[in-house]
């Protein structure tokens, strides 16, 4: 058995002695004076994380003039990454982890890796509605003079996505209540209280369950139901 690890040790050596052959001196340099120096920033995320499904703009730091000057290539182990016209974009696959590789191309058009950057990626929170500075989710009390002071409803994720304000709006909604055995109820095309919603609301009884069913929709058109909302009013 020793002489079985033995034998395996003097191999990895041997690849790992080939491998430092191919390096030549400035390469060498280059990994010496450049390794983990690179910095990437998750451009839309405020606490530098990545969220898993969606586009991620990266912004890459460059230790000094000199360097940004040269060409680099990005490659992850988590979902796919690429250049685009900003800069560099990726989406992963999955939560977790993500390590992105930094590999700088030689004047041989060779890519030498300089650094690696890990990532915690998450999943992107389901929405919850916002009026005004009150978010409402399942569950909720809140007080029916919100309505009147805020009379617009907003698709909340999360504080960390700056540009998740961007990403649904809401198209239209169907407010309602159970009244009398019967379940009335009013439509309303985009985000802000119709008269005819808001003399709904003011019918309700305290501690009235009412319910909103939202349908958003992205700049592209594409459109997105939302599960069901229900909550009190007092």
């Amino acid at each position: 058995m020793i002489k079985y690890l033995t034998c395996i040790s003097a191999f990895i050596l041997a690849n790992l002695s080939l491998n430092a052959q191919l390096l030549n001196k400035s390469d060498s340099i280059l990994i010496k004076n450049y390794w983990n120096k690179i910095n990437i920033k998750s451009i839309d995320s405020n606490n530098n994380f990545l969220y898993s499904g969606i586009d991620n703009n990266l912004n890459i730091i460059f230790p000094n003039e000199e360097l940004s000057h040269n060409r680099v290539i990005l490659k992850t182990n988590n979902g796919k990454i690429f250049k685009n016209d900003g800069g560099w974009l990726t989406i992963p696959g999955h939560s977790g982890r993500s390590f992105i590789s930094i590999y700088l191309i030689t004047l041989n058009s060779d890519s030498l890796i300089i650094g690696k950057k890990e990532f915690i990626v998450k999943q992107v929170p389901v929405p919850v509605l916002k009026l005004h500075e009150n978010i409402i989710k399942d569950s909720a009390i809140l007080n029916h003079k919100i309505f009147y002071t805020a009379d617009s409803l907003k698709l909340y994720f999360t504080d960390d996505l700056s540009a998740s304000n961007n990403w649904f709006q809401i198209k239209n909604f169907t407010i309602g209540y159970s009244f009398g055995g019967k379940y009335v109820s009013v439509d309303n095309e985009g985000a802000v209280f119709s008269t005819k919603s808001l003399e709904l609301i003011s019918k309700m009884e305290i501690n009235q369950q009412l319910v909103i069913n939202i349908t958003s929709i992205t700049p592209t058109g594409i459109l997105k139901y939302l599960p069901l909302i229900r909550f009190r009013v007092y």
